[in-house]
This record gives C-alpha cells, structure tokens and sequence, in this order.
C-alpha cells in the first residue's frame, strides 16, 4: 500500500500489543507521506481495520509518543526516511469530563466509587444493578469523617463524630463493602464498619457505625 503525494515518503510497519486491534493481515511495511500526523495515521489504521466505527489512536515511535509530523520526527531524531519505522498504536484516551467539585473542610485522604461496574456494585450482584445515574462517592477526611456524595455533588450522609462512634482521629482509607456497608480505617489504628441506609427516593441517608476492630499499634493506610 502507498500514498501518491509529491512530498516524501517514508515507510512504517504498525504494530499493536492489543490483539483486539491488530490488523487482520499483516500488511507489512506502508509506504506513507512524512506530512502524515496522528490524527491522518488513525484515519490509515482504521482504513485497514475495516471497524464499523472508528477508534482515535495514539502513536509511539521508540517508546515515545509522536506529537508531531513523520517529517519533523525523523528531523529531530536524525534519522533517515529510508528507514522503515517501527510504528506502535494504542487506543488514545479520551480526555475526562469536568462534572462537579466536592468540598471539604480538611485534607482528603481517600475516595471510592459505588456503580454498577464498581468492585461493590459487582460483588451485590442484583442489588448493586441498575444503578446508573444513581452512583455513589464516598470520601474519608482528616477531619475524622467521612462522608457519601451523588454526583450532583449533594451529600447524602456525614458520619457520626468521635463522641457518637465515630473516628478519633483522621481517616486515611475508606471503601465500600457493597451497597449497604462502608469500612473505614484510620490514625486512630482502628477498622470500623458503617451500615449506609438510604431512602428510595435518595432524599435522606444516613451511615451507622456497626463494627469497631483493635489490635494495631499504628496508623492503618489502607484497606484491600
């Protein structure tokens, strides 16, 4: 396969570690122009791919990603274009979307998610479906607390303080269990499990300390 273009050409062998993207055949060395940027090779991958709907990739030459032009690459790394390039292609990752900010009055120290796609949600099985739309977040703090958010960032639910069975001290890790049950660890070298209940409608909640476990001589950081 070869370009017609009055510019130069160079030839490059793409190649993908992910076997759900390689080419079906292997097409060998592509004669291209060095004009070429990433936005035109993810158009040739996808041209070779024959997808129903196209996938924006990313390109790596030598272990670096390429931000520039075959042309100015090959400058820049005085390399000939009579070489044939190896050339890499990974999925390109979608930059994030800004949704909301969630503000706290100290350090935050840990952060957990509960969706359907979760550890959480999975391990509910039936309960932890059909939550789309309804995801949780719940973060620990240096002050002590912790605390589960929707995404509105709205919170639904403030631990109680130390004198109501609270932490003592800052948390460091907080994770949920499945839908209905959240553990905490922290300064105060304790573990302790919080039931979260929250009603149908999702307009009030509430998180009640069930559990509290002893036995380490420090700071616990973490939680598998």
């Amino acid at each position: 396969m070869a370009t017609s273009d009055s510019s130069s050409q160079v030839r490059v062998q793409l190649l993908t570690r992910d076997p759900d993207i390689s080419l079906p055949e292997n097409p060998g060395p592509i004669l291209v122009n060095t004009n070429l940027r990433r936005y035109a090779l993810s158009t040739l991958v996808n041209t070779l791919l024959h997808f129903e709907k196209p996938i924006p990739f990313e390109f790596l030459i030598n272990g670096t990603f390429l931000r520039t032009s075959l042309d100015e690459y090959l400058a820049a790394n005085g390399i000939s274009a009579e070489t044939t390039l190896a050339v890499e292609y990974v999925r390109a990752i979608i930059p994030p979307l800004y949704l909301a900010s969630f503000e706290h009055d100290d350090w935050v120290s840990s952060v957990d998610v509960l969706s359907e796609t979760s550890p959480a949600g999975t391990w509910a099985g039936s309960a932890g479906a059909g939550m789309l739309g309804q995801e949780r977040i719940l973060s620990g703090s240096y002050d002590g607390l912790l605390r589960i958010w929707s995404l509105s960032s709205e919170v639904l639910a403030t631990s109680p303080s130390a004198g109501s069975g609270g932490h003592t001290s800052s948390i460091k890790a907080a994770k949920y269990m499945s839908p209905s049950y959240v553990a905490s660890a922290g300064l105060d070298r304790t573990i302790r499990l919080w039931k979260y209940f929250e009603d149908p409608e999702g307009f009030t909640a509430s998180l009640s300390p069930q559990v509290e476990l002893y036995g380490h001589k420090a700071s616990i950081d973490s939680l598998a």
